[in-house]
């Protein structure tokens, strides 16, 4: 807040009693009122510095910060020597973004007064904005040194710790911050992302809630809901933001992410292009826009839109194989080895992190793909640090195996492997199909239903849900069937809800939290820091869904160690 600072006394009597009169007003926030008598009194005494101070003042505070610099500038030409006047100068020069001057009329400030406290806090301020948040916090430590329940300093103090991630101490900061006042939103707000940054993701939702009236809290919210996969709610957070700031281009454009999660992908679009229509220049969302209509089959449309986020940030490297995947759809072949090469020499100099299955499309090397798949898997889906299941052993009279998958339904892998889920050995192997798939031919899903002992249907559950009933479900060995490829929840198998977790059929790229099965080498992926686990003679699930009647039943036998699952898991599998 400008201070008006002590003023000098005027000349003659009439003026001192005007000019006190216009004191009392601005100390009360009647500034128009406050203005007219500073102006009357210059139209008088021209050199007046209490006059032209204050009157810059008013100025700044109303919004004319050009005015204000002005003003206070005159003043200090008549007197250099009043350390208010240079912080009133170093806040409107601040509102102008003119950071460098400002920062040098704080420092005069402090020179001259080094104990005061509002120069030493817009010294902070400052600082922060130029990105020097160290030095930042030196000043605001100064400030807390005299005033130690300036709450603001505190606040912001925590702000500048984050940006420089000493995360726990920033946190200290902001919980003093809201213990010297309870009430600010933007306190509470700055704590949560504080808590989000640590992954303390229900500290973070309460904090954001302390904070209901400010639209960057609601999205800060909204962003943590969707990392939790409670993505209605997350849409609800940014519907808050958005009423609040009807602008937010932002929250529009995670919005629109949110709903293509829940598979919503014409509601995705439309506000995805809400986004852009209120901020036209963000690459981010052209380059979702482009997510959401390859999915959409609209192949032309989305490659205008990654031309678009690339034309915006040409340094996007991670949307190369998305905009590939869209020419591989319109025959678009102009420049097109060229853009394979630099999308190769983009994985390769590990700037681009690109979903494996689109690597599969282009010339590369199996070290290529495995390094794709690698970079994928560490960026979106790491091993969560918490896994579900942490080495119980479970007490089965059968082998408890879980088939993972979206494509119970008419589709290539369920006509394939229908017949197999059939053969299991019912005495041996109990067999529960987890499913997100549509039920698009009743006669094929009544043919699945019947070939498990159980069918769970986990469409509108989170993948932490899911991973969770995985768990309680005491599944020992999980087969994924998508891999790499559409509809996949790879998130889910990062949680580690099962003792032995491999991957059949669906594009494995190479999958940390998984030991892969193939019936044989049919990926060149030599390296691969997942096992390839295969038996000589090995038959395909069409083979045995070909020769139903005649087919061996599959076999598997989980290797004790010490009498339980040993860490390795998996040790002979199969048919």
């Amino acid at each position: 807040m400008p201070e008006t600072g002590k003023p000098q006394k005027s000349s003659s009597t009439a003026l001192q009693l005007a000019f006190g009169q216009a004191v009392a007003l601005h100390q009360r926030g009647q500034l128009a009122a406050a203005e007219k008598i500073y102006e009357d009194i210059l139209r008088q005494q021209p050199n007046d510095f209490d006059a032209l101070h204050l009157l810059g003042l008013v100025s700044a505070q109303t919004g004319r910060s050009q005015r204000g610099v002005d003003l206070i500038r005159r003043a200090i030409n008549l007197n250099g020597n009043v350390a208010d006047a240079h912080n009133n100068l170093g806040n409107a020069l601040r509102d102008l973004r003119r950071l460098d001057e400002a920062l040098a009329s704080f420092d005069r400030a402090t020179a001259l007064k080094p104990n005061l406290a509002p120069a030493l806090y817009n010294r902070g301020l400052t600082l922060a904005e130029l990105g020097r948040h160290e030095e930042a916090i030196a000043s605001y430590d100064r400030v807390i040194a005299l005033v130690p329940d300036h709450a603001d300093a505190h606040r912001n103090r925590g702000a500048a710790l984050r940006k420089l991630e000493r995360l726990e101490e920033a946190l200290a900061s902001l919980d003093r911050a809201v213990a010297l006042k309870p009430d600010d939103a933007g306190a509470h707000n700055d704590r949560g992302n504080v808590l989000n940054d640590l992954e303390r993701f229900d500290d973070a939702l309460a904090s954001y809630d302390r904070a209901p009236g400010i639209a960057g809290a609601c999205y800060n919210r909204g962003n943590v809901l969707i990392k939790l996969d409670r993505l209605e709610e997350a849409i609800a957070s940014y519907d808050q933001a958005i009423a609040l700031r009807p602008d937010y281009a932002e929250a529009y454009n995670n919005r629109g992410m949110a709903l293509f999660k829940l598979r919503h992908h014409e509601a995705a679009l439309a506000s995805i292009d809400k986004a852009i229509q209120y901020k036209g220049d963000d690459a981010a969302a052209y380059a979702n826009r482009g997510g959401v209509l390859s999915i959409l089959a609209r192949y032309d449309e989305a490659l205008a839109a990654y031309d678009k986020a690339v034309a915006l940030k040409p340094d996007q490297a991670n949307i190369e194989g998305d905009r590939l995947h869209a020419k591989f759809h319109i025959c678009d072949w102009a420049d097109f080895d060229a853009a394979c090469d630099h999308f190769i020499e983009s994985i390769r100099n590990r700037n681009a992190v690109a979903p494996p299955f689109l690597l599969f499309g282009i010339p590369s090397s199996a070290a290529d793909q495995l390094l794709c798949a690698t970079r994928w898997i560490a960026r979106n889906h790491p091993p969560s640090e918490s896994p579900r299941w942490r080495g119980e052993r479970y007490h089965h009279d059968r082998i408890r195996i879980g088939y993972f998958s979206s494509d119970f339904c008419n589709h290539a892998t369920s006509n394939l492997m229908a017949g197999m889920f059939e053969c299991h050995d019912r005495s041996k192997f109990e067999t529960v199909a987890i499913s997100w798939s549509p039920n698009n031919d009743p006669e094929m899903r009544r043919r699945l239903e019947a070939s498990f002992d159980r069918f769970v249907e986990v469409q509108d559950m989170s993948d932490d849900e899911v991973a969770d009933l995985i768990r309680r479900l005491e599944i020992d060995i999980l087969v994924d069937l998508k891999g790499f490829t559409g509809g996949s929840r790879t998130r889910v198998l990062g949680r580690r809800p099962a003792p032995v977790q491999v991957n059949y059929l669906g594009y494995p790229g190479t999958r940390c939290p998984v030991h892969r099965l193939h019936h044989r080498r049919s990926y060149g992926d030599s390296g691969s820091s997942s096992r390839v686990l295969q038996r000589k003679g090995s038959r395909s699930a069409g083979q045995l869904s070909g020769q139903r009647r005649q087919a061996r039943h599959c076999r598997s036998r989980v290797h004790a160690r010490r009498g339980g699952i040993g860490a390795d898991g998996l040790r002979v599998l199969l048919l």
